[in-house]
């Protein structure tokens, strides 16, 4: 449904987490470019404002594929794989929460 606002997000073999572009879409984030912040024990994906530096704790992300974002693994290991990641729609950010890993 194009009008969901959360998803269930699995981790790859790669590490990374894959992020439906549709939530990013729903929150405002269409540039090719998206900050990647961890806040506590979520992160937080956002807009890059052309001109404006992202918060310096954030890595910027670059869109390469047509439907998803892929969350490098140094951030997405924070999370639990074997337990559900989810990201939804919260404003203008999309947020990804989980079980923290025990490591």
């Amino acid at each position: 449904d194009s009008e969901d606002t959360e998803a269930v997000v699995p981790i790859g073999i790669d590490g990374r987490l894959r992020v439906p572009r549709k939530l990013l879409t729903l929150a405002g984030i269409t540039s090719e470019r998206v900050s990647a912040e961890r806040v506590g024990d979520e992160i937080f994906l956002g807009l890059v404002i052309t001109g404006m530096a992202p918060p310096a704790s954030a890595q910027v992300l670059e869109l390469n594929h047509p439907t998803l974002l892929h969350v490098p693994s140094s951030l997405a290991s924070i999370f639990d794989a074997t337990e559900p990641i989810t990201a939804r729609v919260d404003r203008f950010h999309v947020r990804i929460s989980g079980t923290i890993s025990g490591h």
